[in-house]
């Protein structure tokens, strides 16, 4: 009897295994899909078009290294889509602090599902930067950004990345 039961175990932890593996193959011939047509369009200059790859932004080099520093709760093994709706996940726990950025978030649905590192969580951060240790780089470059007002705040660290190098420009 006891190698009836045994035998019906082991056939079913074989069954079991055969769907694992065939379940992990699905998934790595879908993610294999997903950043083939993601390489093609970033190729094609689509670079924001996909959450697995995203190309290099050209613009200043605050906002290269601002994305560099992104970290993003949805998409690929992010929280599912029944969470992200929940407004105690999208704020910023305090044991993050020095870590996440509580100032800089994207202003659309994905308000506090993507935040930027600070600069103290960088191993080259320089010891002048010190103090602002809680923020992340262009966060940190807003003047007074402690009178200001955080909506506002948000919104400035943004705008700093959006600004673009002046081709030929002459001293005044």
């Amino acid at each position: 009897m006891a190698e009836l039961v045994f035998s019906r175990y082991l056939r079913r932890e074989v069954k079991a295994w055969r769907d694992d593996t065939k379940c992990a193959r699905e998934l790595a011939f879908s993610l294999g899909r997903a950043a083939k047509s993601a390489l093609a369009r970033l190729s094609q200059g689509k670079a924001g078009a996909s959450a697995v790859v995203t190309g290099v932004d050209r613009g200043t080099t605050l906002a290269r290294v601002e994305q560099s520093a992104r970290t993003c709760f949805n998409g690929f093994r992010g929280l599912p889509a029944i969470l992200r709706g929940r407004e105690d996940l999208r704020d910023l726990d305090p044991g993050w602090r020095g870590v996440l950025c509580p100032v800089q978030t994207p202003e659309s649905t994905d308000v506090g599902l993507v935040r930027y590192t600070t600069v103290g969580v960088r191993v080259d951060a320089p010891e002048e930067l010190r103090q602002w240790f809680d923020l992340s780089a262009s966060a940190a470059l807003i003047p007074f950004i402690n009178h200001n007002d955080p909506a506002r705040a948000s919104i400035g660290s943004k705008n700093l990345k959006q600004a673009i190098p002046v081709a030929g420009a002459e001293a005044p």
